[in-house]
């Protein structure tokens, strides 16, 4: 059975529903409804005009009950690109004039994919039509860089999306190589790629997504290596539930990309594990959906499982071959790099990060279903604001004595209001029109939501004991001054993260209380 066929399918009315199909409106073709259609937004976000690859894809799927509207809705997107374009080649999704790399990245790949299957099935656009609509998104790649933060899959969206450029277009340029070189050489040993200041399972498979576009056009020694090295990292992290992800990642992620980790089966038998175990668990209803996500993640979640589809069954012997997975075998393994522990017994299967000082993700092995998932210790002055000790720490030091000794931060819970929504639409109409200037605001807001730690008083010290059937954590807790509570709730973010934080079906099977750790 291909689940990833019957999710497009079932997600293809919503993803119509995104685009202008009034042939006589000014907006004909443009993808942002709240643009468009609410006129809430005063700038157009290009990062749904990305659904024409999902589209071609369920015509080579056969899947359109009326094929030429779909072509109609493709032809009228690609037309409707200089709209949403701005002056430099560059698409928004945050603010007007923000010249944003990755959705103009993703958004150039996703064009240059539906190009391709358009050449596939000999259909108009396919013949190099509207190369150039995608040119100045191109052009803008080639003299960009992305200097706000070093994320992995913003950066593997722009290989894909240069080299499927020459591809089509018979160019040879080799800008690509310069972004594929920085995702390789700020990999981990361990195998895993950055994303900000740390390793995340879910933004690591879509950071592959678009990786396996650039093994199948452009490969080499180094990028295979590369990608053997992610998914053994990967296989690591494959939960009892078939899941992957949450809070002991950098970005707290728990959303699934397959379609890149199933294109790559053949190169890797721990892919080929991954994508097998994955699949359980969308197929058993414990996974973010393109269907049950917002807006915002539908249309990159979406062009994943429109990979997948088109993959699924090309791969099937790869799947049905692949070995069982590591939490099978009772053991430990320490990624000091990453300050990820993880522990497999025969009762347990649990994560820790204790350079995020002791976030855990635990499984109860015999029911495979999720036991606990605890952010660590959070509190809150009589101000309202809250604290945790939730915040990356590179002097954790090793996990050697199962010892960790931290502070408290401030979480980032900052929230913009009208002052500061008519701050930023001020300085688009001026000072952002100087590329420095915008680059500065850029690093400003990522330390401010997601890097940025704000130090207080207090000490904690927390103890982690392993034992065969339980794990005990003992905690000593100095809280800061003018603390009004303390404690531990549950599964609780201190970062912004706009990608984490959906329901999934772990939070309907999670018991009231572990059965597996104790907090004294």
């Amino acid at each position: 059975m291909n689940v990833y066929r019957e999710i497009l399918s079932k997600n293809l009315n919503r993803l119509h529903s995104f685009f202008e199909m009034d042939c006589t409106s000014p907006s004909y073709g443009m993808s942002d409804r709240l643009f468009w259609g609410w006129k809430l937004r005063d700038y157009p976000n290009g990062a749904a005009h990305g659904g024409i690859h999902a589209l071609s894809v369920a015509l080579r799927l056969r899947l359109a009950v009326n094929p030429q509207r779909i072509a109609e809705q493709i032809y009228a997107a690609f037309e409707a690109l200089p709209k949403v374009t701005g002056r430099d080649g560059s698409l928004v999704e945050s603010f007007p004039g923000e010249s944003s790399f990755c959705v103009t990245a993703a958004a150039a790949s996703d064009a240059l994919s539906c190009m391709e299957h358009l050449r596939y099935l000999k259909m108009e656009g396919g013949d190099g039509r509207y190369f150039s609509l995608v040119a100045p998104l191109i052009e803008f790649l080639n003299k960009s860089k992305e200097t706000h933060g070093l994320i992995s899959n913003h950066l593997a969206a722009a290989v894909s999306a240069l080299v499927l450029w020459n591809r089509l277009t018979g160019e040879k340029s080799t800008r690509y190589q310069y972004f594929l070189e920085r995702i390789i050489r700020n990999q981990s040993r361990e195998g895993w790629y950055l994303e900000y200041d740390g390793p995340d399972p879910g933004y690591q498979t879509l950071c592959t997504d678009f990786l396996s576009d650039v093994h199948r056009v452009a490969p080499c020694p180094e990028l295979a290596a590369s990608l053997k090295s992610s998914a053994k990292y990967l296989a690591y992290f494959i939960h009892p539930d078939g899941t992957t992800g949450g809070l002991y990642g950098s970005r707290n992620t728990e959303v699934y990309y397959p379609g890149g980790v199933l294109a790559l089966s053949p190169l890797s038998c721990d892919f080929a594990l991954f994508a097998r175990e994955m699949e359980r668990g969308i197929a058993e209803g414990r996974h973010v959906l393109p269907q049950d996500i917002d807006t915002e993640n539908f249309i990159p979640l979406l062009n994943s499982y429109a990979r997948a589809a088109l993959k699924r069954e090309e791969i099937s012997n790869f799947l049905d071959q692949a070995g069982r997975p590591w939490y099978e075998r009772n053991g430990e393994i320490d990624f000091p790099d990453s300050g990820i522990f993880v522990k497999s017994s025969r009762r347990y299967f649990a994560v820790v990060n204790y350079r995020k000082n002791g976030t855990i993700k635990v499984f109860n092995r015999e029911r495979e279903k999720i036991d606990i998932e605890d952010g660590g210790i959070f509190g809150k002055f009589s101000d309202g604001r809250r604290f945790s000790t939730q915040y990356r720490s590179e002097s954790s030091g090793d996990f050697s004595s199962r010892t960790i000794n931290c502070g408290l931060c401030l979480a980032n819970d900052a929230i913009p209001g009208p002052f500061s929504f008519l701050m930023i639409r001020l300085m688009a109409l001026t000072v952002f029109r100087f590329g420095p200037l915008l680059r500065i605001f850029k690093k400003i807001i990522v330390r401010l939501l997601i890097t940025g730690k704000h130090r207080l008083g207090g000490k904690v010290t927390r103890r982690f004991e392993f034992f065969d059937d339980r794990i005990e954590i003992c905690e000593t807790i100095i809280p800061p001054r003018g603390c009004k509570v303390i404690g531990h709730f549950g599964k609780c973010r201190a970062t912004h993260m706009a990608s984490s934080g959906y329901f999934t079906g772990q939070m309907l099977e999670k018991p009231e209380k572990s059965e597996l750790v104790t907090f004294r």
